[in-house]
């Protein structure tokens, strides 16, 4: 199926209030709760290279991470410095690096997700739909045809 849309009711986004209710139903928690109990942790690697005070070019990584990382120079287990409260961001490294014509900032930071942003964030990915290009429309009509005449 284009766009992986199956269930009228829960494949496309859900209104505030019918997310809502999913989120307790799913959680077994009100709102407020649900706003402050952790999902999971992520890492967020910011790159920006700066020449002049212009952005010359910017990418983010985001990971979901655990309460353990594995640093490759000891070859051992460290444990991450995690931010203790829902929503929020903990910097955990800065980085500068500097050549001739620019200045490459490395900005790490550990974040808690929380029921609510993690279940608001899947279903605000809902709202991005694919359109076919023109030269698709003549074959999914027909096959669309052909799949309700079997039915």
């Amino acid at each position: 199926m284009f766009n992986s849309i199956i269930d009228p009711h829960y494949d496309w986004p859900l209104k505030e209030i019918n997310l809502e209710s999913y989120i307790t139903k799913k959680y077994n928690q009100n709102i407020e709760t649900s706003r402050t109990t952790i999902h999971h942790y992520e890492k967020e690697i910011i790159k920006k290279a700066v020449s002049n005070e212009i952005i010359l070019e910017q990418n983010t990584q985001v990971y979901i991470i655990s309460n353990y990382d594995f640093n490759e120079l000891t070859n051992s287990l460290v444990i991450n410095t995690l931010p203790n409260t829902a929503d929020t961001s903990l910097i955990v490294s800065t980085e500068n690096y500097n050549f001739n014509t620019y200045v490459l900032t490395i900005t790490t930071t550990h974040k808690a997700i929380s029921n609510y942003t993690y279940e608001f964030n899947e279903n605000e990915k809902k709202r991005k739909i694919r359109i076919p290009e023109e030269f698709y429309i003549d074959r999914i009509e027909t096959e669309f045809r052909e799949i309700m005449r079997d039915a």
